[in-house]
């Protein structure tokens, strides 16, 4: 039996048979996408050629979204980190987000849908066999770990750790308890809220999700405070 977390799409209402649209990732969308561009450049590494004898010409980062959702934010970063991002692999658990994301990515420009792959199915939990060692420059996840049980952090810090490279990074956004305790009145409803929807989801601890990270090899790189009360995680695999 499956231990993948039970995502809900409380905040987001469909648009047409197959688009699902998510308010919160359209007012997310550019304060991530700030962040993105600030750490994602230094993942543009060059090819090795000969050996490293030549120079060699940049690419762009092989990015792994984890619980896409609609699909929203994988056509727009894909839009607007032209020339930063090679790949972007969304993929999800729900059958109905996997339909969305590929909705949205039929709407973008032929070269864009080269880079924003169609989606894949993959439980967070369990991680698929499709997916190899060492395979992406970045790993991201965003709104992922309050929504669903606490292996759901567990599987994504360890299938994080397998995916990257070294020196790779995990990217996640959302809303955590700093010192185990809400940051704000609203985050402590918003926690009551969640638990009460199921007593296994609610916020995460950021200071124990370093700790878990930290066993998986993945060093916390920065903590970003961000609009709505959420923080941006970067952790790095050494």
């Amino acid at each position: 039996m499956s231990t993948a977390p039970a995502i809900t799409y409380a905040d987001s209402v469909t648009t047409t048979s197959s688009k699902i649209h998510a308010p919160a990732a359209d007012r997310n969308k550019d304060a991530i996408l700030a962040e993105l561009r600030r750490f994602l450049p230094a993942l543009a590494l060059p090819h090795e050629l000969d050996g490293g004898a030549s120079p060699a010409s940049p690419r762009g980062c092989r990015v792994l979204e984890v619980a896409s959702g609609s699909g929203q934010h994988a056509s727009y970063f894909v839009e607007n980190l032209e020339g930063l991002v090679s790949e972007w692999q969304p993929t999800d658990m729900s059958e109905a987000a996997l339909t969305s994301c590929e909705a949205y990515r039929s709407e973008l420009p032929a070269h864009l849908r080269d880079i924003c792959k169609s989606p894949k199915a993959l439980d967070v939990c369990a991680w698929p066999k499709w997916l190899a060692a060492g395979e992406f420059d970045v790993v991201f996840s965003v709104n992922l770990v309050h929504i669903a049980p606490p292996t759901a952090t567990d599987g994504l810090l360890t299938g994080a750790a397998a995916a990257l490279r070294k020196g790779g990074r995990l990217m996640m956004y959302g809303p955590f308890l700093v010192g185990g305790k809400p940051t704000t009145e609203s985050n402590a409803a918003f926690d009551a809220k969640l638990k009460g929807m199921d007593p296994r989801f609610g916020l995460r601890d950021a200071d124990a999700i370093k700790s878990k990270a930290a066993e998986q090899g993945l060093r916390l790189l920065a903590t970003q405070d961000m609009p709505s009360n959420n923080l941006f995680m970067v952790f790095e695999r050494t």
